[in-house]
């Protein structure tokens, strides 16, 4: 009875922990060394420079970046909304 009510909950606390570490900054910022193994937010702040920024590139990057995380949070979404409505009646 309890592995089914808590379900929602822990696909809730898995999406976000995977956004969060989709979204990861900092510390791949100062694990990594070599640009092939930086994370997606490095990378777009590797396309800017000291004195400028290539719009066109980083938009693209930033777009075809989002699709995975996009996915997968689309696919989630009626767990996600089934966790934060509370206990199920019936």
């Amino acid at each position: 009875m309890v592995i089914p009510l808590s379900a929602s909950g822990v696909v809730t606390v898995g999406v976000l922990a995977f956004v969060a570490s989709w979204n990861s900054y900092l510390l791949p910022l100062f694990i990594l060394n070599k640009e092939a193994l930086f994370t997606l937010p490095l990378g777009v702040q590797a396309f800017a420079s000291q004195h400028s920024v290539d719009t066109a590139r980083v938009l693209a990057f930033v777009s075809l970046s989002m699709i995975p995380a996009l996915v997968f949070f689309s696919t989630m979404e009626r767990r996600i909304v089934g966790g934060l409505t509370g206990a199920v009646k019936g």
